[in-house]
């Protein structure tokens, strides 16, 4: 009986890797190329939509620093790296590669997407005749692109060079006249705005961390000032510019869009007040306690104590914290053009940061400066004043 109930085992068992090794082949043969399989057609617009970059190291080149397709690049130092870059659209998956051919005898081709051509010699300089090459070696589109060295460029105009990179006068001014004064008063309005909204959340903040204290004038229970001081160092430890992502759903919500000058309000606020409420609280644990005992004595509230003690008596440190809250809100705000804010700080990222314009960026930087400087005026004299 064994013997039997064995055998039936053992058949079923090859029947089952019968079937196994029959659907392998089905699979393996389905998957594999065939003898009569046709070839891959290479994509005959592909050279509609290659694209050739061609770029000196940032702050040698005078001119247009980076081309597309074709074009001519004037260094203004004898050594200098020249970068080739093929870009294809995500939607091809044709494999190239790209190689070049100077005028001067060099050629080199590489199987990927990037190219070198290095000058270390004025005769280095010349034109070269770039390729792009499919699988099968065959050239789907050819560039040109012509590298120069401007010996007579002086002492005195290489470094004028230098600092400006790759701008002309002329894109200089464009941006000065055309972009410069709408940043200017972004930044201003996004400044004074966040500010404004910051006060507003942090004086209680602050005034509640010092009179909730165990020894304030009135006592709240100990969790809530520990979930409160907990909360506030939370946020001040963030980065501001991780902040900005965290609160873009929030942004979303009470703005419509994370993308913008308004939409940047949200999260300097956010990275302003708990920094505004420590501030608060610095200025009013300064106030000579004696003052404060002496409402008390006189049976002032604990309201009272707030508005006609402890507020008015440390009106000047209040002041001045303000001015340094401002001016580190008015570097929040620049900050903010990396996510897509305007102001100064879109300006110097956009044309300094991806454009190498490093002339407008200094520009923007100076701006900034002279308004730090304004801000930072105005508050010491205003303390100066209410003292």
């Amino acid at each position: 009986m064994n013997i039997a109930k064995n055998k039936r085992r053992a058949v079923l068992f090859l029947l089952l890797c019968a079937c196994f090794l029959a659907l392998f082949s089905v699979f393996s043969t389905a998957h594999s190329p065939g003898v009569g399989e046709p070839e891959k057609v290479y994509s005959k617009d592909v050279s509609e939509v290659l694209s050739v970059s061609f770029k000196g190291i940032p702050g040698t080149i005078i001119g247009q620093g980076e081309l597309k397709d074709s074009g001519e690049l004037v260094s203004m130092k004898v050594e200098n790296e020249f970068i080739l870059t093929l870009y294809l659209p995500p939607d091809k998956d044709e494999k190239l590669h790209i190689g070049y051919t100077a005028d001067n005898g060099k050629s080199d081709t590489v199987f990927g997407m990037t190219l070198r051509y290095r000058c270390s010699t004025p005769e280095d300089y010349t034109t070269l005749h770039v390729s792009v090459y499919n699988e099968k070696n065959e050239i789907v589109r050819g560039y040109e692109f012509t590298v120069k060295y401007d010996e007579n460029v002086g002492f005195l105009k290489k470094a004028f060079w230098s600092f400006r990179g790759n701008e002309t006068v002329g894109e200089i001014i464009d941006v000065l006249k055309t972009k410069m004064p709408l940043a200017i008063w972004e930044t201003f309005y996004v400044t004074i705005l966040s500010s404004f909204i910051s006060f507003l959340i942090g004086l209680p903040l602050g005034v509640l961390l010092v009179t909730g204290d165990k020894n304030g004038i009135r006592p709240l229970p100990k969790w809530l000032m520990a979930a409160l001081n907990f909360v506030i160092n939370i946020l001040r430890s963030i980065p501001f510019l991780i902040l900005m992502i965290l609160v873009i759903p929030i942004s979303r919500a009470i703005v419509g869009t994370s993308v913008g000058t308004v939409a940047t309000i949200v999260p300097l606020v956010f990275a302003a007040f708990p920094f505004v409420a420590r501030l608060v609280e610095s200025s009013l644990r300064e106030l000579n306690p004696n003052i404060i005992e002496a409402a008390q004595s006189m049976g002032a509230s604990p309201f009272q104590i707030i508005t006609k003690v402890m507020i008015p008596e440390s009106v000047p440190s209040l002041t001045s914290n303000m001015t340094i809250a401002v001016t580190t809100i008015l570097g929040y705000s620049a900050m903010s053009g990396a996510i897509g804010g305007g102001g100064l700080g879109k300006i110097a990222i956009d044309y300094g940061y991806y454009r190498y314009q490093f002339a407008t960026m200094v520009v923007a930087v100076i701006l900034l400066i002279l308004l730090v400087q304004l801000f930072q005026s105005v508050g010491t004299r205003l303390a100066k004043k209410l003292d």
